[in-house]
């Protein structure tokens, strides 16, 4: 998601740095529907990082925030204990 705001907002310079740039209507309203995904997703996250005491405490910790919270969680076996997924072999 990063990667495709990046290009919406036209993060490399132009061709010509004289020429102004302009952002296509269309343009500009994908970008305000993705910056509007992106804070809804967080939010999800940050609710599924609530649900637990492992994802609630782990938000204490400074640099860890609701998107890093909720992966901690998806990937740990503290939340559930169910024992880890292995890959056949």
């Amino acid at each position: 998601m990063r990667t495709t705001r990046c290009r919406i907002n036209g993060s490399a310079p132009p061709a010509n740095p004289f020429r102004e740039r302009r952002t296509h209507a269309t343009l500009a309203w994908f970008l305000d529907q993705n910056e509007t995904l992106e804070r809804n997703i967080k939010l999800a996250l940050d609710a599924y990082g609530d649900s637990s005491v492992v994802g609630r405490w782990s938000k204490t910790i400074i640099g860890i925030g609701p998107v890093l919270s909720a992966g901690l969680l998806a990937t740990s076996t503290l939340n559930h204990g169910a024992a880890p997924l292995r890959a056949r072999s």
